[in-house]
């Protein structure tokens, strides 16, 4: 007969276990986070003109290395 639910014993490695709190942490971390990113962005409007300045930036270099290594993959080929 298969066994139930209610059989089961549910035990976690300790590695399981510790993989399992740290995700619990970073996701708890990253909600409150985001919670006082926007408080302080509702106070302090400005200050995302520059978040979204640096964020331009930085997606607009992440492309460019990436272009440039894709020219350097394609020139290997």
């Amino acid at each position: 007969m298969f066994p139930t639910w209610s059989d089961w014993q549910l035990t976690y490695t300790p590695k399981g276990l510790a993989k399992r709190r740290t995700k619990k942490i970073l996701t708890y971390l990253g909600m409150i986070g985001l919670i006082s990113a926007l408080v302080h962005f509702r106070r302090i409007p400005k200050d995302l003109d520059r978040v979204k300045a640096f964020l331009k930036s930085f997606v607009r270099m992440a492309l460019l290395k990436g272009v440039g290594l894709l020219t350097t993959v394609e020139k290997k080929i």
